[in-house]
C-alpha cells in the first residue's frame, strides 16, 4: 500500500459458529482515495501521499474512502461480530 504508516488495520472479532470461539484478523486497506468538494464534482486522488477528511478554510469538503477486501480474508460461514478502524493522524 502506498500510504504506509497512514491507514494501520481494520481489526473483526469472528464467531464461526455457535460452537466455535472468536477469531481476530486484521486487515490493512487494498486501496484508497480522496474526494475533493469542487464546483465540476469531479476531483479525487488515489495517487497521492496522504488521505484527506474534513472541511478547508474555504468551507469544502474532503473525503477520504478506503477499500478492505474481507471476502478473502474470512472463511465461508464467518460472521463479523465487532469491527474497529485505526488511522495515523499527520497534522
Amino acid at each position: 500500500m502506498r500510504r504506509q504508516g497512514t491507514i494501520t488495520t481494520a481489526c473483526m472479532a469472528l464467531g464461526l459458529s455457535a460452537a466455535a470461539n472468536a477469531e481476530l484478523v486484521s486487515l490493512h486497506a487494498v486501496a484508497d482515495a480522496t474526494l475533493y468538494e469542487s464546483a465540476s464534482g469531479n476531483a479525487a486522488n488515489g495517487a497521492g501521499q496522504y488521505l484527506f477528511a474534513g472541511r478547508t478554510n474555504q468551507n469544502l469538503a474532503r473525503r477520504a474512502l478506503l477499500r478492505f477486501d474481507i471476502a478473502s480474508a474470512l472463511p465461508q460461514g464467518a460472521e463479523i461480530v465487532a469491527a474497529r478502524l485505526v488511522l495515523h493522524v499527520s497534522q
